[in-house]
């Protein structure tokens, strides 16, 4: 009885290592994702930018142009 509780301990402290590996795994995608998403929104904020400058560049030189 002794032997089989000393083996489902060490079971039990097995899995509760892999858990925090997967927690520490599962931690560092978030980060990364997080990380990603806030580069992407950067992206396409100066991509919109620039688009808006163009737009509004050419605008004027096409308005002046006429006139």
């Amino acid at each position: 009885m002794v032997d089989r509780e000393e083996e489902l301990r060490s079971q039990l402290d097995t899995y509760a290592e892999k858990f925090d590996q997967v927690q520490d795994a599962i931690n560092k995608s978030n980060q990364v994702f997080n990380t990603f998403k806030r580069e992407m929104e950067q992206v396409i904020f100066l991509s919109f930018s620039f688009y808006i400058s163009c737009f509004f560049d050419l605008f004027l030189f096409y308005y002046f142009e006429q006139y």
